[in-house]
């Protein structure tokens, strides 16, 4: 089409029209015979007006220049100097019957009113062509952008294709139907531009309609997925709880000081959380969960036959436990051995030197924690008081002699009863208050915590066991468990001790602040707690809950 354009503005060029006229004038004042003169100018217009004339009729027989003209508002124009065109035609036949007729001064005259007539319409007809030729680089910038934008939605229509299943089917086959390329390259190249726009806008709003069925399809599997993720946390709860029983040792009490908890109540949770608060849940406050778990399952096979000998037996007959998973319950000695109770022959440590000792009544033992065991709580590191370790005794010839020790799986914090069902707690014997302080880079939590009994009450650490809670739809997750010195904190009957907790962050929600510990003579659990919600923290403020 553009060759067609430059063709029909070659055509417009009638430069020996203008020149004959000016010679013809030359020619007459010299006195030259007017028939000749006559003659050469008629033959030059009628040459002239019929490149005009086949420009206007290539013009007239291709929708795509009418319609550019048409929406360029010229048609009126150009119709109107195709009449002026044919007023000059006729001009030219009535110069030719002047001539024939001998009057060869007004065949003259004629010819040059037709030809002044000729050079406006010849005027008039280059600017259309070139507007044509500006507008048609538009059509065809356009044209291209649709076939490529086609091909586009085709490959992303391929894409998806096997996974919208049979439900889409029909969509997609519609969808493709309207992106047939050959199709809108016929119908480009005939002008149609705003056919194969809108056929491509349908495809579009099919594919809006597809993508609505995926969504529809991913929301079922990703239900699916929850149901069977949670199933596996359930089962592998259970299952760990069956064999912490047979081991002997208090599942609840376990689970419960590992930070897992009772995950069951996840399970009534789920179906009545939406979708995105399920997302949320797995993705931010699963993971932890789910990694203890994970190295609980690890360390089961240790408790399959666990046994619960006194250190001395340990140390007379290291040969006959060698190899066997114990749990010994002591006080954790760190680095300072016992001098009023026995142990191995070798005083230092056997395997590396961090291991630490543990004592019971009847001895000592050194403990090797250099596979990272599964430890329940904060960690061992200034520990003072009773510990737990679940693990497998192993010797080391040392001087020639079988020096044994254990190397830990599990380390428990706080004493663990193996036995003995687990107490319920005493409710109202502490009491929470949280007074909030919002910075610009983080939130501080100055907790105030209460004895409300007659008895000593004791804490696994300087921060009072303190746990910061967050609800998740309708559970609770821990959202922080700061970092704390782990020595034994007491706080006697009506005294009242505080707390410093800086975090980075605290997004909006509903809280609560867990402290714990238990009756320094009854061994009895205490709980107590405060409920807050971030929107209440302000940044010169600081409520009182």
């Amino acid at each position: 089409m553009a060759l067609l354009l430059m063709l029909l503005i070659t055509s417009l060029t009638p430069m020996e029209v203008f020149t004959a006229e000016g010679e013809g004038a030359d020619q007459e004042a010299s006195g030259q015979g007017l028939k000749n003169r006559a003659r050469i100018m008629l033959q030059i217009a009628n040459r002239t007006a019929s490149r005009i004339r086949l420009f206007i009729n290539r013009v007239q027989g291709n929708d795509t220049l009418m319609a550019i003209l048409e929406n360029a508002s010229l048609l009126d124009e150009f119709k109107g100097n195709v009449s002026a065109l044919e007023e000059a035609e006729e001009a030219l036949l009535m110069a030719e019957t002047l001539i024939e007729e001998g009057n060869y001064t007004a065949a003259i005259a004629t010819v040059r009113e037709a030809l002044a007539t000729m050079r406006k319409v010849y005027m008039a007809m280059y600017r259309f062509a070139e507007r044509c030729i500006k507008e048609k680089v538009k059509v065809e910038e356009r044209a291209s952008g649709l076939i490529v934008a086609m091909n586009r939605t085709l490959e992303r229509l391929e894409k998806i294709e096997g996974l919208a299943g049979e439900e889409a089917s029909q969509l997609i086959e519609e969808a493709r139907g309207l992106l047939n390329i050959t199709e809108a390259k016929k119908l480009l190249a005939a002008g149609n531009v705003s056919e194969v726009a809108e056929r491509l806008a349908q495809a579009n709003k099919i594919m809006g309609q597809i993508f609505k069925v995926l969504r529809n399809k991913a929301r079922e599997r990703f239900e699916e997925k929850t149901r069977r993720f949670i199933w596996h946390i359930l089962r592998q709860y259970r299952f760990i709880a069956d064999e912490l029983r047979k081991a002997g040792l208090n599942a609840s009490e376990i689970l419960e000081e590992s930070g897992i908890g009772n995950l069951s109540m996840l399970q009534n949770a789920i179906a009545k959380m939406r979708l995105e608060s399920i997302k949320k849940a797995i993705r931010e406050r699963l993971k932890i969960p789910c990694e203890r778990l994970r190295i609980l399952v690890r360390a089961l096979p240790a408790l399959a036959k666990i046994e619960k000998p006194d250190i001395i037996d340990i140390l007379n007959n290291p040969e006959e436990w060698s190899g066997k998973a114990v749990s010994i319950t002591g006080e954790y000695r760190g680095w300072k051995m016992p001098k009023d109770l026995p142990g191995p022959s070798f005083t230092g440590p056997p395997k590396t030197r961090s291991d630490w000792i543990i004592s019971d009544e009847t001895g000592w033992i050194y403990v090797s924690s250099r596979h990272r065991p599964f430890i329940i709580g904060q960690g061992i590191v200034r520990l003072k008081g009773e510990v737990t370790v679940v693990g497998v005794v192993k010797t080391k010839k040392i001087n020639d002699d079988l020096v044994p020790y254990l190397e830990a799986k599990m380390v428990f914090i706080r004493l663990v009863h193996p036995s003995v069902p687990p107490i319920s707690n005493v409710s109202g014997a502490l009491s929470v208050s949280v007074d909030v302080l919002k910075t610009e880079n983080e939130t501080i939590l100055k907790v105030t915590v209460t004895n409300n009994m007659n008895e000593t009450v004791v804490f696994p650490n300087s921060v009072y066991g303190l746990k910061l809670m967050r609800r998740i739809g309708k559970i609770w997750i821990v959202a922080e468990e700061p970092v704390s010195a782990q020595v034994l904190v007491e706080l006697k009957p009506g005294e009242s001790g505080n707390v410093t907790v800086k975090i980075d962050t605290l997004p909006h929600g509903v809280y609560k602040v867990v402290v714990h510990g238990w009756l320094k003579d009854t061994k009895q659990k205490v709980v107590g707690f405060a409920t807050l919600t971030s929107s209440a923290a302000k940044k010169h403020g600081s409520p009182r809950h």
